[in-house]
């Protein structure tokens, strides 16, 4: 099973998004204030909508894990789609966002434990 990481504030999370990755992940979420242990994940989910701090999104990034967000301003200087995660737009779902991220059938997640 996909282990799936939010690290942000609840309140800017377009939870709905979060909601939709139950069912098939294991999800943990982390406040804000504490520092999450990425080794233990496959994926960072970034479903913020508003008040985007982009300083998760770069924590994840450096501790190498790929990052599933929407396709904001804010994410789209920092994750570039199929090469260290993936971006969505609010037509689709966030699930399809995590799952291309990790592209669970042999992409960027297999490539990087190759290495």
């Amino acid at each position: 099973m996909l282990r799936v990481l939010y690290h942000g504030p609840m309140e800017d999370a377009n939870l709905e998004a979060l909601q939709e990755l139950v069912d098939d992940y294991e999800i943990t979420l982390c406040d804000p204030d504490d520092t999450p242990d990425y080794k233990d994940h496959d994926v960072f989910a970034f479903p913020g909508i508003k008040n985007i701090d982009t300083k998760y999104i770069i924590a994840a990034l450096k501790n190498g894990l790929p990052v599933a967000a929407f396709d904001l301003d804010e994410t789209r200087n920092i994750v570039y789609h199929g090469l260290n995660g993936a971006l969505t737009m609010f037509g689709k779902t966030f699930k399809q966002a995590v799952d291309e991220s990790s592209m669970k059938d042999g992409g960027w997640l297999q490539t990087q434990k190759l290495l």
